[in-house]
């Protein structure tokens, strides 16, 4: 898979970057609320804490304890700007 913000950049080449506030070194989140969220079902000193993930390219995840409670029948989905879609 490409770098994530590569692809977002395909669909708009404005979108930056924003640097995690618990390390700045990872992104996980970009510009316009793009934002990577997975449940944390690991210890609680993970949280609050960027995960990187290969297989997005570069980004990272943000765990979020107890995210799984709050999705009802999760799928992966994706939405675009109606300048790319359209």
């Amino acid at each position: 898979m490409p770098p994530i913000l590569d692809v977002l950049q395909q669909v708009d080449a404005s979108f930056p970057e924003v640097p995690h506030q618990a390390d700045a070194r990872q992104a996980t989140a970009f510009r316009n609320r793009t934002e990577f969220l997975v449940p944390n079902t690991s210890k609680d000193e993970y949280q609050g804490k960027p995960a990187a993930i290969p297989a997005l390219g570069g980004a990272a995840v943000q765990p979020l304890r107890f995210l799984n409670f709050l999705i009802h029948d999760p799928s992966a989905r994706c939405s675009c700007t109606a300048a790319a879609c359209g």
